[in-house]
């Protein structure tokens, strides 16, 4: 296989990260605005009822009991702010329903930003 088409495969993975739960998906996560000290997210469809997104830092520890240093926030609406607080930021967002406990979706949308912070005086 040549090495454009490997690198085309991993891109078409990477855009394809679905997140399904209790038969809603969250195909792509665009970012639709950007400053320097928050990143705003359309997740790209309505929430469950009842339930909403969730961000984190890394790609594991989701869960309505795992308040971890790592969580970002918890949405239960469809377009929500970022915080950013680095030059390279990444977070990962997961769709999660009203359950009790709260079903979350297989799969995480990695979002990924470059953009300087503004300096704190």
């Amino acid at each position: 296989m040549s090495r454009t088409k490997r690198v085309s495969m991993l891109l078409v993975v990477l855009v394809a990260m679905i997140a399904g739960c209790a038969g809603m998906a969250v195909a792509q996560v665009p970012v639709t605005t950007v400053s320097n000290t928050a990143m705003q997210v359309d997740a790209g469809t309505a929430p469950p009822a009842g339930g909403g997104f969730e961000v984190r830092l890394k790609d594991w520890e989701f869960g309505a009991g795992v308040d971890a240093a790592d969580l970002v926030l918890r949405s239960l609406v469809r377009s929500f702010s970022v915080p950013i607080a680095a030059q390279l930021q990444r977070v990962f967002v997961r769709m999660y329903d009203a359950s009790t406990p709260p079903l979350y979706s297989r799969f995480s949308s990695a979002v990924f930003v470059n953009v300087p912070v503004s300096e704190t005086v």
